[in-house]
Order: C-alpha cells, then structure tokens, then sequence
C-alpha cells in the first residue's frame, strides 16, 4: 500500500532500484540531534492541535526539504496516510502542472460536495522563503485559470516553514512581502495563506546522505529527477560539542543511515521502541554536559515548551 499519494515518482521505488554505498562511520553534534528532534516534536504537536479543529483535508510536502517532515508526521501523527507529495517546484516544470492540477481537482470536489471551506496542511524547509512565494504564486495561476465558482469556497493553506539557525531568511522582510498574499480573492474562490515558523538545526539541509535524497533535475527540465542515496555507516554516533562525550552510538548494519536516523529519532521521541531510548538515558545520565541532560530530558516530556514555534 502507498505510504502517500506521490505526484512524482515514488520514493521508495526509486529507492528499491539503487544498490547501497558502503562508507564511513559518522558522528553528529548531540545537541543538534536533540535540537531537531525536539523541532520535529513541536511541529507533530501544532499540526495535531490545528488538524484537531479545522480537520486538513490534504497534507503537502515538496522534495527534498520536505520530505524528512513527511516521513516523521507520517510515522508519527494523525496525517498518517494522508500525505500528498510532489517534486520541489524549482527543480522541473512537471511539479508545477501538477499542482495546478492537483487544486483543479481540489475545487471541483469542493464544488460537487457543497464544501464552503477546506483547509490544507504544508510542510516546508525554506531558506530566503523562495520557495514558499513559489507554492503560493503556482496557487494563484490555478485559481485565475478556473472558472468562476458557482457558490463562495475559501481554501486556507496552512504553511509549516522551517529553516536553520545560519538561514538568511528574515521573518519581518517575509511578512512585508506577503502582504498581498494572505488573502486572494478570484473567481469566487477565496485563498487565505497562513504561516507558522520553526527554525533550529536541520540535519538534512544540504546534506544528502542524511536526507537520502539528491536532486538532478533544473528548474528548465521538463520532468524532475531524484537519486536514491543509500549511504552506510559502520558507526553511528552523537558527539557531545561540549565535552566531546559520546551520549549514543550505534552500528546501523545494513540500515541506510537516512532511515537509520529516522528510526533513532522515533525510537526518542517514544513512537518507536523503547530499548534505544533506555540505553540513551543511562548514558545520557553519566554525562557531565547539563545541556545534553536538559535537551534529553524534553523529548518526551508531558508537552515542548522547548522549542516553540511563532506565526507569521
């Protein structure tokens, strides 16, 4: 069964198809692991609450930033199965027309269902905030190229952005530029863009053997392509910057270390097995680093407080 409904090619099909790359072990800053996976939680945590009341009819994700988001919530949250993936919208034109299509079909729907409201989920890695204008400029020439509504439909996007500490991205300059975007009114179809930001270390922003993806496709190409990365580890650990300790360490096997970080973060967070987490937390304990403590501790605390995140 498909974990998603993909509006480009499967992952996991591209994935079955590559052979693994044998490579070397790998260690990651503790603090940043716990950092992300701490994001991760506070994004699972505010998209329950909103789903909670406003119900999202569809869940957006767009490769390759956003692909991490998609397996974690996928795995982890009520937006199980009900993910929509496309390719990143610069890296082809086929991403593009088919999210045109894709918002065709969604209003026709909306239309013979009698539906005056539908909410859609969209979770983003963003860096100047590019990428989130283009989604919204894509919308708008859906919306312009439909035919005038015969009753009033207000579509609201609830855009999930994420960028690192190191982004250039400027949160007062975002919200000057999309002051003329929050709300488009066309066609008696009404678009409301709503933002909520999130921004710590994101361990696979531009790094691909944690993302287990590469994008060789331009934004000129008819068709975008994606590469499968399968790269394997002998060892896996965390590295306390601080004190240069050692809080986890593992031998992923033949687990690629994309999903084998996935799995560790779950198993963390307390959605997945608890052995990890017991070994960690013994380790974690003979630590000398409060910050490694601290960090540890929140990931599966009664709720984030953390790592908060802000609406634009």
């Amino acid at each position: 069964m498909p974990s998603a409904e993909w509006e480009t090619r499967p992952i996991p099909d591209i994935w079955r198809s590559t052979p693994p790359v044998e490579g070397d072990d790998q260690s990651l800053n503790a603090h940043d692991f716990f950092k992300y996976a701490l994001l991760l939680r506070s994004m699972k945590e505010n998209a329950t609450q909103e789903d909670a009341i406003v119900w999202f009819d569809d869940a957006l994700f767009f490769l390759r930033g956003g692909h991490d988001f998609f397996c974690y919530l996928n795995l982890s949250s009520d937006l199980t199965m009900r993910g929509r993936i496309f390719g990143g919208l610069n890296h082809a034109q086929q991403p593009a027309q088919r999210l045109i299509g894709w918002f065709h079909r969604l209003i026709q729907e909306a239309s013979a269902r009698d539906a005056a409201t539908v909410d859609i989920f969209v979770a983003e890695e963003i860096n100047s905030g590019s990428s989130a204008h283009r989604t919204m400029n894509v919308v708008r020439d859906a919306l312009e190229s439909l035919p005038s509504a015969t009753t009033r439909i207000t579509v609201d996007f609830w855009y999930y952005l994420a960028c690192t500490d190191d982004s250039i991205f400027d949160p007062a300059k975002f919200q000057m530029e999309i002051q003329n975007k929050r709300r488009v009114d066309i066609n008696n179809i009404i678009v409301r863009n709503n933002f909520r930001l999130f921004q710590g270390p994101l361990l696979a922003y531009d790094e691909e053997r944690y993302s287990g993806l590469r994008v060789n496709s331009r934004g000129a190409d008819a068709i975008e392509d994606h590469v499968s990365i399968r790269y394997r580890a002998g060892v896996f650990q965390l590295v306390c910057p601080d004190t240069g300790e050692i809080p986890f360490l593992c031998a992923p096997g033949e687990n690629d270390l994309d999903n084998f970080v996935g799995v560790t973060l779950l198993n963390l967070l307390g959605v997945g097995g608890a052995i990890p987490h017991q070994v960690t937390a013994r380790r974690v304990t003979a630590l000398s680093c409060a910050e490694c403590k601290h960090l540890f501790s929140q990931l599966r605390g009664p709720a984030t407080t953390i790592w908060p995140s802000r609406l634009l």
